[in-house]
């Protein structure tokens, strides 16, 4: 799960907070670590930003269909 992506690509402040139900995992990728690794590694950058981006277009895509 991907969450916080918003913030990351566009350089905002965190909006929300997140919970778990079981002990998990996170990776936390600030705005500064991503544009460093725009410059080092762009292929992984770009897989990365895809990835992110599938993440909100589901979101968003969910978001549409609830409201017809």
């Amino acid at each position: 799960e991907c969450v916080g992506e918003i913030g990351s690509i566009a350089g905002l402040p965190r909006i929300r907070s997140v919970s778990t139900v079981r002990p998990t995992r996170l990776f936390v990728l600030e705005r500064e670590r991503l544009e460093h690794m725009m410059n080092e590694h762009p292929g992984l950058a770009m897989q990365l930003l895809f990835s992110m981006c599938g993440h909100l277009a589901t979101r968003l895509a969910a978001l549409s269909v609830d409201k017809d």
